[in-house]
This record gives C-alpha cells, sequence and structure tokens, in this order.
C-alpha cells in the first residue's frame, strides 16, 4: 500500500496557478526525492501532502485513507521558517508535543535535544539560531510523535558541508533503521541522491519525470549536440520545449543538452524550421559533475 498518493492536484495564489494537476505515489519505505527549482511549487506540494494546504482540486490518500487530519502519522517541516520564530527550541518541541498529545510531552522532547545535540540551545529563539542548529531543530520537531513519514523541506539549505554530510546520515539512518517513510524537497538531487531510492522532477507545477538515482546518473552522462542553421533560434525553442533539461552554448558554435536524450532531441528537431547540421551523442562528462552540489534542476 503506498504511503502517500497524490492525484491531479491543483493549487493557485492570487489568481496564480502553482500546481498543475500534479501527481505522486510513494511506497512505504521509500525516501523521495522531489527537485525542482526555486517557485517551481515544491513548498506547495508539500504542503498539500502533509494536509497543511487545502488543493482546489485533487485527491490526497495517506496510507490509503482519504484526506484528514493526520494527527501523528505525519511529521513535516515546510516552508521558511517552518518553526515559530519568537519561541525557544524546547518551547517549539513542547508546544507540538501537547498538540499531538505525546506523553509524557517533556521526557519525549528531551529525549529529541539529547539525540540532536540541542541541549545547549534549547532556550535559544528559533529567530537567531544559525542555520545547522535551526535544521536540527527543524528535523526534532518534525519527529515528535514518531511519525511513519516524514515531509521536509529544503532541509539542506544553508548548511556547512559538516552538518550537510551528517543529516544525511542521520536521514539514511532513519529510513533504514526506523522503516520510516521520507518525501523530502530539494533545489538539487546531489547531495541527497545516495539515499533516495526515486527522484522526482517537478516543473511547471507538475511531476513532469521520475527516475531510480540509477537512472538519473545515466541521464546526466549523456549530452546531445545540437549545430542547426540557426543556433540562437534552436537554443530558444529547446529551452521552452525542454523546461527541465540543462542547455548550453559552447564557443564551438554546438548546443550541448543535458538530462534529455537523442531520440526526444531528435523529434523536436525535426519540428523545427531550422536545418539540422549536426546531432550526435556523447557520454562524456566531467568526473565531478554529480558532486556535493549536484544537477540543478
Amino acid at each position: 500500500m503506498p504511503a502517500l498518493e497524490l492525484r491531479n492536484i491543483k493549487v493557485g495564489f492570487h489568481g496564480r496557478e502553482v500546481l498543475a494537476g500534479a501527481s505522486l505515489s510513494i511506497e512505504t519505505g521509500d525516501v523521495y526525492l522531489l527537485v525542482g527549482k526555486p517557485g517551481s511549487g515544491k513548498t506547495s506540494l508539500l504542503g498539500v501532502a502533509s494536509g497543511q494546504t487545502a488543493p482546489r482540486s485533487g485527491t490526497v490518500r495517506l496510507f490509503g485513507a482519504k484526506y484528514a487530519r493526520y494527527g501523528r502519522r505525519v511529521g513535516a517541516v515546510v516552508g521558511h521558517p517552518a518553526l515559530f520564530v519568537s519561541l525557544s527550541v524546547k518551547d517549539n518541541l513542547m508546544v507540538r508535543a501537547i498538540s499531538l498529545g505525546v506523553p509524557p510531552p517533556d521526557v519525549v522532547v528531551g529525549g529529541l535535544l539529547a539525540r540532536f545535540a540541542l541541549d545547549a540551545d534549547a532556550e535559544t529563539k528559533i529567530g537567531v539560531l544559525p542555520a545547522g542548529a535551526k535544521a536540527w531543530a527543524s528535523l526534532a520537531w518534525g519527529l515528535v510523535g514518531s511519525p511513519d513519514l516524514l515531509i521536509l523541506d529544503d532541509i539542506l539549505l544553508g548548511l556547512d558541508p559538516i552538518d550537510r554530510s551528517r543529516m544525511v546520515a542521520v536521514l539514511r539512518r532513519l529510513a533504514s533503521e526506523n522503516g520510516l517513510t521520507l518525501l523530502i524537497a530539494a533545489r538539487e538531487a546531489g547531495p541527497l541522491m545516495p539515499l533516495a531510492t526515486r527522484i522526482g522532477i517537478l516543473a511547471e507545477g507538475r511531476v513532469r519525470h521520475e527516475y531510480t538515482p540509477d537512472e538519473l546518473r545515466r541521464i546526466l552522462k549523456r549530452r546531445v549536440r545540437v549545430r542547426t542553421s540557426n543556433i540562437e533560434t534552436t537554443l530558444v525553442r529547446l529551452e521552452n520545449a525542454l523546461p527541465d533539461a540543462d542547455i548550453a552554448l559552447t564557443e564551438r558554435g554546438l548546443l550541448e543538452v543535458a538530462g534529455s536524450n537523442l531520440d526526444e532531441v531528435s523529434r523536436l528537431l525535426d519540428r523545427f524550421p531550422e536545418r539540422i547540421v549536426e546531432l550526435t551523442e556523447t557520454s562524456a562528462l566531467a568526473p565531478d559533475a554529480l558532486g556535493e552540489e549536484g544537477p540543478g534542476c
């Protein structure tokens, strides 16, 4: 049974459509990485998944049940900031524990403060914490109540390399040892790709593609090279047709397309009026292309 199912979700704000029929399904035990550029609708989709945002239309199911108040089954750290900035770390966790009816709240909160080395910052207000401590406080807040599904929004944003590596390791343990299902939104796949079981690419209000980590690595290793009779016009057309691909104009006057494939690019070019001069595919890739910064998507 899927832990979470979203079908044809539509969300809009102030007359602007943010999600235009987005769908995804996450199996129990999955670590689902949702990748999208700023403004792509990641936070809105996570808000719907966590029950914090009511969609204009579409269906939401959690562990087979229709949309309702999720209570302890879902821990969600969505939005910036997700916690009360005027309250201390400890008070944020206590508010969460009491609202969920977690017994006894002081013991649960004390355990989370110790688990994530937050004792020294327990009385510090969230609004003045450095990025690293704020991320750990957010994770602790999401785990109050021992949820079955944990939803995290850009949890690595602003972390230094040490905290980032530590956070990925903790999330991996939560998934492998605790059997927790994770939905994580991020601006880039790189640091979290080793953790993910599936990766969705959100663009133009929909989950446009889904990959396993191995599939995405193979795609990122491909580069389609294009030369036409009017390369600047072709560049504009391809950028419009492939919004989630990485397209660059080289010094040699070639377009290099990453995140697509030869067949897809060829079909698009056949519809364009420009004459094709060169169309090839290469697997050459800089060795650090999937490094810590990862692919921007």
